[in-house]
């Protein structure tokens, strides 16, 4: 995530990106300040969408610039992250904006200084101007024949709140440290309206998904049509429910790290499990994914005594449920079966 006396400030610099809570595959619980307050500044950039391309490969990706920024005095420590991300999806581009914000509690160590307990607290969110994903689905209900052309999502946001227990042990082996993490939370997924489009009759229409009902609005090249109403009852799906709801996650993590001189090399998996009653249950929902495990690996290495460069890798099943509750619902349920993964080149400086 040598001796810890000997290690520990270095070990701090190969510490996880400032202020990432539930996102953060390779935590370290590093050593306090000498004295005073440290700062930490961290830049990241995706480059697997720009290594896809260059080995020929046309698989669309999300990719994630942050920039993070941490503080330690004593033993506390607090983080705050930033990041825009662009998910390409066929013929489909978003563009999201990503915060998370932690504060950790250091925890007395024992008597032989080789373990190390801490209490983290966090939130996490992201939110979008819209979402907007062409279709081919259908509306047949009560003699309306539509074919979808497009779904919107406006003003789409998640908010996950989030207590870690994390544990670090220095083990009898030069160089190696063993970190683990658990974790409860909460998230809740909203946004400000549902609309669309779609062909009726031969005609343009706008959608509006309400509370109580589907309002189908004639486009400009149907003026002499009319506006239809359908009850949410008779729809097959209730888009309400399937993109306004909340959820309860925990997860379950261990990293292995092992520094040699200016390096230091990190491996390790975290696992998520994920409930959202109200949507789970729906009969729209064939194969709720309830599981995301993630697999990561980071090199450092140290360009001085207070700057870092690193690579991380990260791998997952189902990764943007994990990390981007909002993307998730019953519509887009069956396209989370995929596997993805993000490179990430960041550099780090303390000062």
């Amino acid at each position: 995530m040598s001796t810890r006396a000997g290690a520990g400030w270095l070990l701090a610099l190969a510490a996880a990106p400032a202020g990432a809570v539930a996102l953060d595959t390779l935590p370290l619980i590093d050593e306090p300040p000498a004295a005073g307050l440290r700062w930490q500044v961290e830049a990241g950039h995706d480059i697997a969408r720009p290594l896809g391309r260059a080995i020929g490969s046309d698989r669309e990706a999300a990719a994630i610039e942050r920039l993070s920024l941490s503080a330690r005095w004593q033993d506390v420590q607090a983080g705050l992250t930033l990041r825009d991300m662009t998910l390409h999806d066929g013929e489909d581009l978003h563009r999201l904006q990503g915060w998370d914000a932690s504060l950790r509690w250091h925890l007395p160590t024992d008597a032989s200084g080789l373990t190390r307990w801490a209490l983290q607290a966090g939130a996490w969110g992201h939110q979008a101007d819209r979402l907007s994903q062409a279709t081919r689905g259908s509306l047949k209900v009560s003699g309306l024949n539509a074919q979808l052309s497009r779904f919107d999502v406006e003003r789409p946001r998640d908010r996950q709140w989030q207590l870690d227990l994390l544990g670090q042990h220095t083990l009898p082996w030069p160089g190696l440290v063993l970190t683990a993490a658990a974790g409860l939370g909460r998230s809740e997924v909203s946004n400000a309206a549902l609309g669309g489009t779609a062909r009726v009759g031969g005609c343009s229409h706008d959608l509006e998904f309400g509370t109580t009902q589907l309002i189908a609005r004639p486009g400009d090249d149907c003026a002499q049509a009319f506006i239809i109403s359908v009850p949410n009852r008779l729809l097959k799906f209730d888009a309400q429910r399937e993109t306004r709801y909340r959820a309860r996650f925990m997860h379950l993590g261990a990293a292995l790290h092992w520094r040699q001189g200016r390096w230091l090399l990190s491996g390790g998996a975290d696992l998520q499990h994920w409930s959202r009653p109200g949507l789970d249950d729906l009969s729209s929902v064939r194969a709720p994914v309830t599981r995301v495990l993630t697999l990561a690996t980071r090199l450092a290495h140290d360009l001085g005594p207070d700057t870092r460069l690193s690579v991380q890798l990260r791998h997952a099943d189902h990764r943007l449920v994990g990390e981007v509750p909002m993307l998730y619902n019953a519509r887009t349920a069956s396209r989370f079966a995929t596997r993805q993964t993000q490179v990430e080149l960041a550099l780090a400086h303390r000062f």
